[in-house]
């Protein structure tokens, strides 16, 4: 009992100096008036320097799940409470410097709140700490993006963040190289001079430690055209139709292929399927044209030229030899023409014999006697032949054969005299004519020479017989 009423007594002597001190510091904690600052216990609590912080004093986090650190010396106990005033179900506990707490607020400033107190000692105040817990992470929104494909100079992302928490930290941005800078809301691709693939992830990040989903954007530099391969026809055909197959090569994509075939489409068409297909051509040229163009924006292009030639070629004799002739060396000419084309392609025959190739003017030496069969064959560009022209002739060098059947001999006593001839030749006698004594030749195609005697005298008849390849007797 004495006891109690000393300890009584030591308390009262004491209590309006707490009183004093107690407004002048923060609950529980009593700062001494001399020169030296220092903190001693409350002599009330007999605790010195309580307090709580959350996370060491962090201002932000993104879990409900704290560490509190917590100082009081002289505590035995402590009751830790998300309610204000320190109201708590869970009841004193031992005291202990740090303790794993969860917070029951998100997305808000939270408060933990705590009191100490010392075996058979009044309790502290309560204190509080406080902290902004945000875990919603923030979000890249992007506002424009670049082609995928491009072949400019420059590119460029556009995009913004969306933040309602904790606030903004850090915007990187990470290139394809893995180099990160720091970034703003615009974004522009380097090194584009050069033909290659560029990317970059953006990433942002909030102050209590957030990280938003990344905006990735990848772009391909391609500055080479599309090379374009034309399988069809080219130069001349005697066909009405044709068909064209497309060979397209680009690293990365097509995006249009046309086509057209000239003076037929004087518009470009679409020609994806890399396939085009013409039928019911009339003769004429044609110009089958492709245009393409890729991902980038590259254009490219080839082009193919053919005739379509539905014309039969004639040819034409213009110099032959007579049809009869005595001269073993002869000589033909001709020409030829396709539609309206001349053609240049010949090919002859003489009696029969193979054909073969030749040229105007074709020159025939040391023919036999006989009957001879020349014939001449034009062949156009698309290898159709003309029908053949054809030309017969004799060559005939031997002369007519003539002979005296009957005439008058001696000295005889009249002044005219018959004369029978006979004249044969293989291919016909042109012309039989008879002269006496030298005077001008007369028709004697009768084979009968009548004479008339001017006077006495000697009297010698010539006769002479021509063939129709101007052989003379």
């Amino acid at each position: 009992m004495k006891s109690f009423f000393r300890l009584l007594l030591v308390s009262l002597a004491f209590f309006p100096v707490a009183i004093v001190f107690q407004n002048c510091g923060q609950p529980g904690q009593i700062t001494s008036m001399g020169s030296n600052n220092n903190i001693f216990s409350d002599p009330v609590t007999l605790i010195s320097s309580p307090s709580v912080l959350i996370d060491s004093g962090a201002e932000f986090t993104n879990s409900k799940n704290i560490m509190l650190q917590l100082s009081a010396r002289g505590a035995e106990e402590m009751l830790v409470s998300n309610t204000p005033n320190c109201e708590s179900v869970l009841g004193w506990e031992k005291f202990s410097e740090a303790k794993a707490w969860v917070l029951s607020e998100e997305n808000k400033s939270a408060h933990v709140y705590v009191k100490y107190r010392k075996k058979g000692a009044p309790e502290t105040a309560c204190l509080s700490d406080e902290i902004i817990h945000d875990n919603v992470a923030p979000e890249i929104l992007a506002q424009s993006l670049p082609a995928s494909f491009t072949n400019q100079l420059a590119a460029q992302v556009k995009y913004s963040v969306l933040e309602n928490g904790s606030g903004i930290k850090d915007l990187l941005c990470k290139d394809q190289l893995n180099q990160i800078e720091k970034c703003s809301e615009i974004y522009d691709f380097k090194g584009l001079d050069k033909e290659g693939t560029f990317s970059v992830v953006v990433t942002a990040s909030d102050k209590a430690g957030n990280i938003s989903l990344p905006l990735t954007a990848t772009i391909v530099v391609d500055r080479t055209a599309p090379v374009v391969t034309i399988n069809g026809p080219k130069g001349a055909q005697a066909l009405s139709q044709a068909n064209f197959k497309l060979m397209v090569a680009d690293s990365n994509g097509l995006k249009v292929v046309q086509c057209r075939l000239l003076p037929l489409e004087p518009n470009f068409k679409d020609c994806k399927e890399l396939v085009a297909n013409y039928s019911n051509l009339v003769s004429g040229l044609y110009t089958f044209e492709t245009k393409a163009e890729d991902e980038a924006g590259n254009l490219g292009g080839a082009q193919q030229a053919f005739e379509v030639d539905l014309s039969v070629p004639t040819v034409t004799l213009t110099k032959v030899p007579d049809a009869i002739g005595s001269n073993r060396n002869v000589s033909f000419e001709f020409r030829g023409v396709s539609g309206i084309k001349p053609i240049s392609q010949f090919k002859c025959s003489l009696d029969g014999a193979a054909f073969t190739a030749c040229v105007s003017p074709l020159n025939l030496i040391n023919l036999a006697d006989k009957n001879l069969s020349f014939r001449v064959i034009g062949t156009n560009d698309v290898a159709v032949d003309s029908a053949p022209a054809e030309h017969k002739f004799i060559v005939d060098t031997v002369p007519p054969e003539l002979r005296i059947v009957t005439s008058p001999s001696g000295t005889i006593k009249l002044n005219s005299a018959t004369i029978t001839l006979s004249a044969t030749d293989l291919n016909g006698i042109k012309s039989l004519e008879c002269s006496l004594n030298g005077s001008s030749y007369s028709d004697c195609s009768s084979r009968v020479a009548n004479c008339a005697a001017r006077a006495d005298g000697a009297y010698i008849v010539v006769c002479c017989a021509l063939d129709y390849a101007w052989n003379a007797s």
